[in-house]
């Protein structure tokens, strides 16, 4: 796979090793450096070995349970008065 930073797919990825993540999808010597490399069959065929053990930690749990964790530090934040300012977590601003 080869992806850009600009999507959820680079999340996934950790380049060179599931796949590849390049900075910008006009970067036209980027993306064909990287369809060089998967072209090769052994190379290729690591990267999707690899890329099953990477999804595993994007689980609907795991997702989830990050989405509870960030609505009650929406509620905690409004319950200190502090709706309408960064909370402080994760860069978070309540409104």
């Amino acid at each position: 796979m080869i992806t850009t930073r600009y999507n959820g797919a680079a999340e996934c990825l950790t380049d060179g090793r599931e796949g590849y993540v390049v900075d910008s999808p006009t970067d036209v010597d980027a993306l064909a450096d990287r369809v060089v490399r998967l072209s090769d069959l052994a190379h290729r065929h690591q990267c999707a070995l690899a890329a099953p053990s990477a999804v595993q930690r994007f689980t609907m749990a795991r997702h989830a349970a990050e989405v509870v964790r960030l609505y009650n530090d929406i509620l905690d934040a409004a319950k200190c008065g502090e709706v309408g300012r960064e909370t402080g977590k994760r860069g978070l601003v309540a409104r």
